[in-house]
């Protein structure tokens, strides 16, 4: 049987990745089993069930605020207990099969007017499908300063017309707010 590594979660500072989704060839001949996703993410780990243990290892996702165990499909910052410990990062737990999905860092949350807080990757992406023929693809950066959501966005050409440049600002705009609703729903 061959197997091959889908996403895996990691910590660069003290190993290689703390866990990984497996794909292997199932008895029916189909080399990619139903595989989930989360608002197009792929999952990076199956968790194993409250009724399995895992050596030296657990992987759980809490309410940032209280620190509480979140209910299945919400987010919250992922805690991993181990020999080698990190924070920091957010996460979702979803599904009697437990897959675990990584939305960002807690650190790069932005938090919109409305208080939803979204990972800023919703944000570039969104603003990247909206202006593709516009914006070179993965030069994008969303934030938060100030209270404002930032986005900066490296365009594909020397553009000099100012209402192409407005128009790819709105455009980037409106479909980033609607990329963040989608996130939310």
């Amino acid at each position: 049987m061959h197997f091959s590594i889908l996403s895996s979660y990691g910590l660069a500072e003290n190993g290689t990745f703390v866990s990984t989704a497996w794909r292997g060839n199932c008895s029916n001949g189909e080399s990619f089993p139903h595989i989930p996703s989360h608002n197009k993410l792929l999952p990076c780990a199956r968790l194993a069930s409250q009724r399995e243990e895992e050596e030296d290892m657990d992987i759980i996702v809490v309410d940032e605020d209280t620190c509480e165990l979140v209910v299945d499909g919400m987010e919250g910052e992922i805690w991993v207990s181990s020999p080698s410990n990190y924070s920091g990062d957010r996460g979702i737990i979803k599904g009697e099969e437990r897959f675990l999905y990584v939305t960002g860092r807690c650190s790069d949350v932005i938090k919109l007017p409305n208080n939803q807080e979204t990972p800023p990757h919703f944000i570039e992406t969104a603003a990247q499908n909206s202006c593709q023929n516009f914006l070179r693809g993965g030069c994008l950066a969303a934030f938060e300063m100030s209270s404002t959501t930032v986005l900066v966005a490296e365009i594909q050409k020397h553009e000099k017309d100012v209402k192409v440049l407005k128009q790819i600002c709105e455009w980037a705009r409106k479909d980033s707010e609607m990329g963040c609703q989608r996130y939310a729903d």
